[in-house]
């Protein structure tokens, strides 16, 4: 007889239909879990009802109790300690350390940190409540597992396990000439997050400045730099190379990937974020792409420098520019880069090999309890 699957209840303030790194992590762990059967909490979205469709797991949509970006975290927390004591599950797996603040002490819990969010003092300060009482820690860098440390998370108690790469979709030559007619450049720079300061995008219009006509840049995402960027494009003269396509997903998402001739993310660290894991950047090398990244956060255990990308310092505009330039004219580099880019992130990275970790590491916390 099989072992019964680990009843896990997944408390998370962020799920599809919303876009976003930890959005990505929930989905793929609920969708690929072979051995755990989850119940979760998550915010009320438009459009939630068709993306719960999709989940192979019972999804509970509590409503924002109080204005504003974190209004959901009351709703959130108050239906998890309840879903959390009848009946129990055998662990709570939180997805942010706000979402786990009430559960009961008497349920093991699991929470899952990554970086950005502990530079907030308002989440820092709840950190230290509810990290040091958390069963495990799972910290997608080496990065984030030093901060959750000096949080109170008892160092034998953290796990890094970082965050995966999906299976890269097919792509039909149409496809890609279309995207590629609607960007116009004769070489395209991908580059997907969201516009925030953090992310570094100001300083990739900077490079795009400093590199031949013919090399466009185009961002997906949303966010509240855009109008920012926009008017920067505009001083240093680069305006009709860059492309603000807003948020993409699916098909569109993956024509972009497969399209781009190589991929720039030039995260650094600001008081509003820092880059813990880089999902997107595992997503580039699963296309083969050559990534040009910033060395700051957790990006440089995602990429290798020199062997599944090139790594710079993120406020130096010139020596991204040149990094880019050379994976943009250098052809034997570009592919030995995209090349072990690929196999790394179909291999220890993909998301099978990463869900694998997270639903070993929540049946080893369910035995003890």
């Amino acid at each position: 007889m099989s072992p019964r699957p680990t009843r896990a209840l997944l408390a998370t303030l962020d799920l599809p239909p919303t876009i976003g790194g930890v959005q990505t992590l929930a989905r793929e762990l609920i969708v690929r879990a072979r051995r755990t059967s989850f119940h979760v909490v998550a915010p009320a979205e438009p459009g939630a009802a068709e993306a719960d469709a999709a989940l192979p797991a019972r999804v509970v949509r509590v409503p924002r109790l109080v204005p504003g970006r974190w209004g959901f975290i009351p709703s959130v927390a108050l239906a998890t300690r309840r879903l959390a004591r009848r009946p129990a599950p055998d662990v709570v797996l939180s997805m942010h350390a706000l979402a786990g603040v009430a559960v009961p002490r008497a349920v093991p819990m699991v929470v899952v940190v990554y970086g950005g969010e502990l530079r907030s003092p308002r989440i820092r300060a709840v950190a230290r409540r509810v990290l040091p009482r958390a069963r495990r820690v799972v910290a997608i860098s080496r990065f984030t597992a030093r901060a959750a440390q000096d949080l109170g998370a008892a160092p034998d108690a953290i796990e890094v396990i970082p965050v995966g790469a999906p299976e890269p979709e097919a792509v039909d030559a149409a496809r890609v000439a279309a995207f590629r007619e609607r960007i116009g450049g004769a070489k395209i720079v991908l580059s997907v997050s969201r516009l925030v300061e953090h992310k570094g995008h100001d300083r990739l219009v900077g490079a795009l400045a400093r590199l031949p006509a013919e090399v466009h840049v185009a961002i997906v995402g949303e966010g509240a730099d855009r109008t920012r960027l926009t008017a920067l494009a505009r001083d240093r003269g680069v305006a009709e190379r860059l492309h603000l396509l807003g948020s993409l997903t699916g098909e569109q998402l993956a024509t972009a990937y497969a399209s781009a001739d190589a991929f720039a993310l030039l995260s650094r660290a600001t008081h509003g974020g820092v880059e813990g894991g880089g999902i997107a950047i595992l997503e580039a090398c699963a296309y083969g792409l050559p990534v040009v990244a910033g060395a700051s956060g957790g990006i440089p255990e995602a990429i290798t420098d020199g062997e599944t990308g090139l790594l710079v310092d993120p406020l130096d505009e010139g020596a991204a520019a040149a990094a880019l330039g050379r994976v943009l004219e250098d052809r034997v580099l570009a592919v030995a880069l995209g090349e072990r880019a690929a196999k790394m992130a179909a291999g220890e990275r993909s998301w099978d090999a990463i869900v694998e970790r997270y639903e070993s590491l929540l049946a080893e916390v369910a035995r003890a309890r």
